[in-house]
């Protein structure tokens, strides 16, 4: 004899299949968020944004209490909004227009949608997930330290979670490692992209590394672009020592107010 109760909201009948064959009973298949949340791909620099915001109210609060028309409150009060407009482009930054460069690079190299793909510096899966999308045959790969200070929440669980909420947790895989030394066998990938990552390394050499390391792992005739800031033309110019085809560095783009640059380049097939 089965007791059947009513399943929570949200909620429907499954059915499994036992020796006597199928029977209904009550399996929770909740959908209540499943098909409603997105993918949360955080803040970029959350300690520099949450210090502007900090500073940024603080010096309005001065302004407001000395009494105008005092050129010390005036200028306080355009201090501090001056901090907070750079917080919050910082903000809009992370939550939508990386979004739509992120869209227009994916575009722009033209998978075939078999292609093998890595992605230096995940983070939260961003770029990872874009490329997951046109690779329905193929499989794209994040590496990342999983560092918190350099995006909100940074962790490998959540880049699956959000894998799985864009449904292309089939065609992705993130391994914890550093990008210079990357435990993949060389030309391997088909692309190696990697954006807003690589300057957090802290020193020239290190960078230089990780530059190689992206060159070993790329096939012949791969594909390599990075977006980042600071040091993208350290980037072009170690790419030309190494031999690499085609490298060109792009114009700024001024979504993160610190300048942007993209950089591609092709291995010698």
């Amino acid at each position: 004899m089965f007791i059947v109760t009513r399943p929570p909201t949200g909620c429907k009948l499954g059915r499994f299949l036992d020796d006597e064959g199928y029977r209904h009973v009550p399996v929770l298949h909740d959908n209540r968020t499943t098909g409603t949340m997105k993918p949360n791909y955080g803040i970029d620099a959350p300690i520099v944004v949450r210090n502007m915001l900090l500073v940024g109210a603080v010096f309005l609060a001065m302004g407001f209490l000395v009494p105008a028309p005092d050129p010390f409150g005036i200028c306080c009060i355009w201090v501090g909004g001056s901090f907070l407009v750079t917080a919050g482009l910082m903000v809009s930054g992370s939550k939508f227009f990386k979004v739509r460069l992120r869209d227009k690079l994916v575009g722009s190299l033209k998978l075939k949608g078999t292609e093998r793909v890595l992605d230096m510096g995940c983070g939260r899966g961003l770029l990872l997930i874009g490329l997951a999308k046109r690779l329905p045959h193929g499989r794209a790969i994040g590496i990342d330290l999983w560092q918190k200070v350099d995006q909100s929440a940074n962790d490998i669980e959540v880049t699956r979670t959000n894998a799985r909420l864009a449904h292309v947790e089939d065609s992705t895989e993130v391994v914890t490692g550093d990008m210079r030394d990357m435990p993949f066998d060389s030309e391997s990938f088909d692309v190696v992209v990697s954006s807003w990552a690589i300057h957090n390394i802290p020193d020239t050499a290190g960078r230089d590394q990780a530059i190689q390391e992206a060159v070993r792992v790329l096939k012949p005739g791969g594909k390599l672009v990075i977006v980042d800031i600071f040091a993208s033309k350290e980037y072009a110019r170690k790419l030309a020592e190494l031999k690499m085809l085609n490298v060109i560095l792009s114009g700024p783009n001024f979504l993160f107010v610190i300048p942007t640059r993209v950089v591609t380049a092709k291995k010698t097939g």
